[in-house]
């Protein structure tokens, strides 16, 4: 189940950028750029809030100073930007922890969302904005370059001495219930998720139709 939602992650993540991307390209052929800001706003927001609020806790917990927030789109070559974090990077493995901070949060906000007892269109809703949103973007991973070295050291004590990860493996695998707990959130997860991946290729092809119409007209 692990694999598997690592999988639907990945095509989460490809689906939402061309759902975004081609859901604004659409609304811009009726719509000022000023309305179409404001209806993304607030159809993202709840992701945006935790993607960036990741990025700002992550830094104020590293002592990075944090000098602004910014939650409105904005247009970024050719792409519409939901929002982002300026802060002061000193470090790089600092700059590379605050960059991949979305999704950790944004898992854990999934775990929150599923033991909590909503109605099923507001728990869909949230799961759909917040995996929409969990990835960081381009700008966020620029310093994940350099981690390349790091993965062929991790991967090399793996490889040569596995028991450095399958001790604490093993360890969390006996606790009472954990197996369990973390089989069910993973199904959960799953499902939303492919919930989500449904919503994204619904407004695709919504889009494709609609706006292949209207261009005939």
């Amino acid at each position: 189940m692990a694999l598997l939602l690592l999988a639907l992650l990945v095509v989460q993540y490809f689906a939402a950028k061309a759902s975004l991307n081609i859901f604004v390209a659409t609304l811009e052929r009726f719509l000022p750029r000023t309305i179409i800001f404001g209806i993304i706003s607030l159809l993202f927001f709840p992701g945006t809030v935790i993607h960036e609020g990741a990025h700002a806790i992550t830094a104020l917990c590293l002592f990075l100073p944090v000098k602004s927030i910014h939650l409105i789109p904005e247009w970024d070559n050719k792409t519409i930007k939901l929002g982002h974090v300026v802060y002061e990077k000193r470090g790089l493995w600092r700059s590379i922890i605050v960059g991949l901070a979305p999704l950790p949060f944004g898992l854990l906000s999934l775990w929150f969302i599923l033991h909590w007892n909503w109605p099923v269109w507001i728990t869909g809703y949230l799961m759909f904005v917040i995996t929409s949103t969990m990835f960081s973007s381009k700008s966020d991973l620029v310093d994940v370059i350099y981690t390349i070295p790091l993965a062929l050291v991790v991967f090399l004590v793996w490889f040569f001495f596995p028991a450095v990860f399958t001790a604490p493996i093993s360890f969390l695998l006996a606790q009472k219930g954990f197996v369990e707990t973390m089989s069910s959130y993973i199904t959960a997860t799953c499902y939303y998720v492919g919930y989500a991946i449904g919503i994204h290729l619904a407004i695709i092809i919504i889009c494709r139709v609609f706006g292949g119409f209207f261009f005939r007209l």
